[in-house]
């Protein structure tokens, strides 16, 4: 899905965005919302495996002291 200011391409097919339901509408602004989540979530998941793996590091690093 792509959009521009007044149409949005779906499935390889431009709709006027003034064309759509007030449904389809409604259901675009959640589709968005949705992909506006996931997006966030994987910087997320990102952030946390580049934390693990620091993390992991450190251990490792602790461990080898110990020897």
């Amino acid at each position: 899905m792509s959009a521009s200011d007044n149409t949005v391409t779906i499935d390889g097919k431009v709709y006027k965005l003034s064309d759509l339901s007030a449904e389809a509408q409604n259901q675009l602004r959640n589709l968005q919302e949705v992909d506006r989540k996931i997006a966030m979530a994987q910087n997320e998941i990102e952030t946390m495996t580049t934390w693990r793996t620091i993390h992991s590091h450190a251990l490792k690093v602790e461990l080898d002291n110990m020897a």
